[in-house]
């Protein structure tokens, strides 16, 4: 479903997000490639962090290399972390 509207985006922002046990990064950077996204937001859920939690740890990627680490926290510190990172982008 994201994949098809990555596709029909036009001049729509797309940013997804990808929870990752391992190979974080790596993963994250191939569903931004395979989906069209113009950015995603990895949850490192391995160990003690991710669903059910109260600690996450979140990183933005974009473009072939950017990246911001946006650190560990609450869910709710980080979802505002996000969105002030999400506008630095859309600045650019």
């Amino acid at each position: 479903m994201l994949a098809e509207l990555g596709e029909r985006k036009g001049k729509t922002v797309l940013v997804g997000v990808a929870a990752e046990t391992h190979d974080h990064e790596a993963r994250a950077r191939a569903k931004l490639r395979r989906k069209h996204l113009d950015a995603i937001v990895v949850n490192d859920v391995a160990g003690e962090r991710g669903f059910g939690t109260g600690e996450n740890a979140l990183v933005l990627l974009w473009g072939e290399k950017e990246r911001k680490d946006l650190g560990k926290g609450e869910k709710a510190v980080l979802a505002a972390r996000l969105l002030d990172a999400r506008e630095e982008l859309r600045a650019r």
